[in-house]
């Protein structure tokens, strides 16, 4: 059975892209099979760090123009892990972000049903954890990713200054 793991934040620059990377690579170098999908389509990040080596995008899968597999990119061999360790990236073109945003709900809906049946050919790839880098706030992509998953890791960082401590002594 896959785990599908949800990473959310209630805002940007919590660290969440950084944290569901460290748990995708802590996973696949324990031997799990492990994919990192970001669906941060608002903000996408994952590419910064590693160059996608596919054509198609997680936008393009969830649009219904290519098949789930057709995104991923396979990055044990850079990583050096035990285990396969697939990367689908989300478009970080400005015009593919502000195509996003105008998205109505049929549209949300679709791509909630295109995530839970990407979800379901990505088990049967032998897949042991599915890591969704969600986009922060509740916008529909996030509440799809929490909905098409078995667990949430909330993110959540005090911005809050930490008073000085002063010495007594």
């Amino acid at each position: 059975m896959t785990l599908t793991l949800a990473i959310h934040s209630s805002k940007g620059g919590t660290g969440k892209t950084s944290i569901a990377m460290n748990l995708a690579v802590a996973f696949a170098s324990t031997g799990k099979n492990t994919c990192l999908i970001d669906l941060d389509l608002r903000g996408p990040s994952l590419c910064s760090m590693f160059e996608p080596k596919t054509h198609f995008w997680i936008n393009d899968f969830l649009s219904g123009k290519c098949n789930i597999n057709d995104t991923l990119t396979d990055v044990k061999g850079e990583m050096g892990t035990e285990a396969h360790m697939y990367l689908s990236f989300s478009n970080p073109d400005i015009r593919e972000i502000r195509d996003l945003v105008s998205k109505d709900r049929d549209w949300q809906a679709s791509a909630l049903k295109a995530l839970m049946n990407g979800k379901r050919e990505l088990s049967e790839k032998d897949l042991d954890v599915i890591i969704f880098d969600t986009s922060p706030g509740v916008e529909y992509e996030s509440i799809n990713a929490v909905a098409a998953s078995d667990m949430v890791i909330i993110v959540h960082n005090d911005t809050m200054p930490v008073p000085a401590v002063q010495n007594s002594l």
